[in-house]
C-alpha cells in the first residue's frame, strides 16, 4: 500500500510507537472478529508491526464462513466460491490497545478487503461502519452502553465456582477477591470504564457493566472486554463463558444494550422530550417501533446459536413477544 498518511494518522502512529516503548511491547495481535464475535488473530513480532500497518496482513477470507466450531458454511461467497482465497486485512490504528493481562502484548483490530480493494461486507465491523455512517449523515451519534452476564466455572471440573443463586450478595460478588479485583484493575488499566460488578442470579454467574461510549469504539471495546475476561479467568484457573444457557435449569446469561441517539450539533439526547407526558420524543417512539418491527429478523444477530433459543420460554426473563414497556427507573433517569 505505502500510501501517504494524514497529520492526524501520523500523530496516532507516533503515540503508538511511544506506547510500544513504554510498555516494552514485543508482540501485537492483529485481530479480526468473526460473525459470532470471536477474535481470530495472528500474533506479529513488534518488528513487523509497522510493515503490516503500511501494507496490510493476509488473512483467510473464509473466516466469515466459520461457525463457532470453525465448520465452514457453504454458499456464502467467501469459501469454495472464491477458492478459499486470502483477504488483505487493513489495521485500524485507532484500535491499538496495550493488554495489561498479557505480558508485553498489544492488539490492533483489522478489517478485511480482497486484494483488489473490495471490502468483505459480510464482516460485521464493516457493516456497522456503514450503518454508523448512515446515522452520521442524518446528524446523529449512536451512544451505547453494555451490561454483560457470564458464568464462571472451575477450569478442570467445569463446576460453577459457587452453588447458590446469590444475586447482589456481597460474599459472592467477590468470592475470589484476587481474581475479581485483578480482572477489574487490568480492565480499567486498559481503558475500559467499569461502573459496577456483582453476582447475578445463577450459580457462579457474574455481571459487569460498562460506561457508555460512542459508535464503533463502544462496539470494539465490548468485543475485547468479553475475551479479556475469558483470558484472565483462565489465568486464575477458571473458565468464563458468555453462552446463553450453559446450565439448562439455571438462569440464562444475556447482554443488555442501552442505546441513545445524540444530536451532533447540540450534544442533546434526541430521544428525550421534556414536553411530552412520557418524556419520549416522536423520534424515540419511531426508533422503538423499528426495533419491534424487525425483532424477529434481528434474532439472527441477537440469538446466533442454537443454545440461545433454550432461553426463549415464558418466565425466563427473556423476550417471547415483540413488545415494550416503561420502567419506573428509566422514567426517573431520562
Amino acid at each position: 500500500m505505502g500510501k501517504s498518511r494524514s497529520p492526524k494518522d501520523t500523530t496516532i502512529l507516533m503515540n503508538i510507537e511511544q506506547q510500544i516503548k513504554t510498555n516494552d511491547i514485543k508482540y501485537v495481535r492483529f485481530e479480526q472478529y468473526d460473525l459470532y464475535g470471536i477474535p481470530r488473530s495472528k500474533t506479529v513480532p513488534v518488528s513487523f508491526f509497522k510493515h503490516y500497518v503500511d501494507n496490510g496482513l493476509n488473512f483467510y477470507g473464509g473466516i466469515l464462513t466459520c461457525d463457532v466450531q470453525t465448520r465452514c458454511a457453504p454458499g456464502t461467497g467467501y469459501g469454495s466460491e472464491v477458492t478459499y482465497g486470502d483477504a488483505c486485512t487493513i489495521p485500524d490504528i485507532n484500535t491499538f490497545m496495550v493488554l495489561p493481562w498479557v505480558p508485553n502484548t498489544a492488539r490492533i483490530i483489522v478489517d478485511p478487503y480482497w486484494y483488489d480493494g473490495t471490502p468483505l461486507m459480510g464482516t460485521t465491523r464493516l457493516m456497522l461502519k456503514k450503518l454508523l455512517k448512515e446515522f452520521d449523515d442524518m446528524g446523529y451519534i449512536v451512544r451505547l452502553g453494555y451490561e454483560f452476564e457470564f458464568y464462571v466455572l472451575d477450569k478442570e471440573t467445569k463446576k460453577t465456582v459457587y452453588d447458590s443463586q446469590p444475586i447482589f450478595v456481597t460474599q459472592y460478588n467477590n468470592w475470589d477477591i484476587e481474581f475479581t479485583y485483578d480482572l477489574m484493575d487490568k480492565m480499567q488499566e486498559a481503558g475500559f470504564g467499569i461502573i459496577t460488578q456483582n453476582s447475578e442470579q445463577g450459580p457462579g454467574q457474574q455481571e459487569i457493566n460498562l460506561t457508555c461510549m460512542d459508535g464503533l469504539k463502544a462496539i470494539d471495546q465490548a468485543e475485547a472486554f468479553k475475551y479479556g475476561i475469558k483470558e484472565m479467568a483462565s489465568q486464575h484457573g477458571y473458565l468464563a463463558t458468555f453462552m446463553t444457557k450453559p446450565i439448562i435449569d439455571k438462569c440464562a446469561s444475556g447482554a443488555h444494550i442501552h442505546v441513545s441517539l445524540i444530536d451532533k450539533s447540540t450534544g442533546e439526547n434526541v430521544f428525550l422530550d421534556t414536553t411530552s407526558s412520557d418524556g419520549l420524543s416522536d423520534l424515540c417512539k419511531q426508533f422503538i417501533a423499528g426495533i419491534i418491527k424487525h425483532a424477529e429478523a434481528n434474532t439472527v444477530f441477537a440469538a446466533p446459536t442454537v443454545n440461545c433459543y433454550k432461553r426463549y420460554r415464558p418466565g425466563a426473563c427473556a423476550p417471547t413477544t415483540a413488545t415494550w414497556e416503561f420502567e419506573i427507573e428509566a422514567l426517573v433517569s431520562v
